[in-house]
């Protein structure tokens, strides 16, 4: 049986729980940067799609692998940026 791509994040960065992956949750930012080192094709779109939008807690339609790493890319730089805005002081 093969592994679905949140149990294998959730196993790689180690959290106790699978809500950690979760935007607002202690690992949102590394499990978007870790999904960027997967390669497109070890799981289908639909899959990238649900995987995706658990983290995003949003509903995604992913047509192609160009699609996928564009919105991947664009996901780990703005939780990035937020972040980093969260953490400089006003």
């Amino acid at each position: 049986m093969r592994e679905e791509i949140l149990d294998i994040l959730q196993t790689q960065l180690g959290c106790a729980y699978l809500s950690d992956l979760r935007c607002g949750g202690s690992h949102c930012k590394e499990a978007l940067h870790a999904l960027l080192g997967y390669p497109a094709e070890r799981f289908s779109l639909r899959e990238w799609e649900t995987a995706i939008g658990y983290i995003t807690d949003r509903e995604w339609t992913i047509p192609d692998q160009a699609a996928l790493e564009a919105l991947l890319s664009s996901l780990a730089e703005s939780e990035s940026a937020s972040s980093d805005n969260e953490k400089t002081p006003v």
